[in-house]
């Protein structure tokens, strides 16, 4: 029989080339900054930011934060808050923010709209929450950012706060949200 020299058979160079295709794919699903819908939040890099503590934020001492001492910029990132829960107590919790560990989810009831985002640094003096948001009707999550501040002047148990694209435009707020001990009800009236 006349074979030609050097003829091998395809299929283990393709497998090798699914296997190598499946690995970089698999990357890509619900939860890893890819394409997916899952709630976790965009990846810091995306943003070009990088994580820092939480609990040094200057909105701090409105946490629940253990024993760091708010502004020390050499803290190590750590676990963050324990649980804090603050609401808009003006539109009748229609806008609920949970800040736990390094993240902050925020949800719009009325709207359905549904923030998840990591606390960052992007450039000095530029910390905020990393991260993306849905609304109801599509599957995607669009990257954003949130920026939190301790309201001036005010009781010590708020806080402002804004949500923007990636473009610079709001999103949401800016609001001013209370912080809630009891157990939150839902909104009985959406505008």
């Amino acid at each position: 029989m006349n074979r030609p020299p050097f003829r091998r058979s395809s299929t283990p160079r393709l497998a090798l080339v699914m296997a190598a295709l499946a690995a970089c794919l698999s990357g890509c699903g619900p939860g890893t900054g890819g394409t997916g819908t899952g709630e976790s939040p965009a990846d810091l890099a995306v943003f070009g930011a990088s994580s820092v503590n939480l609990c040094t934020a200057a909105f701090a001492d409105q946490l629940a934060c253990g024993a760091l001492q708010p502004g020390t910029a050499d803290s190590p990132v750590g676990d963050g808050t324990r649980t804090v829960v603050y609401a808009d107590t003006s539109r009748a919790n229609a806008v609920e923010v949970d800040l736990r560990g390094q993240t902050l989810r925020l949800r719009e009831r009325c709207q359905g709209l549904d923030f998840v985002g990591q606390w960052g640094v992007a450039a000095p003096n530029d910390a905020r929450f990393f991260g993306s948001y849905s609304a109801p009707g599509s599957a995607e999550r669009v990257l954003a950012s949130l920026t939190v501040q301790a309201v001036p002047g005010g009781d010590g148990a708020q806080l402002s706060v804004l949500l923007r694209d990636l473009a610079g435009r709001t999103v949401l707020g800016p609001l001013t949200l209370q912080r809630i001990t009891g157990p939150l009800s839902m909104p009985t009236d959406c505008p």
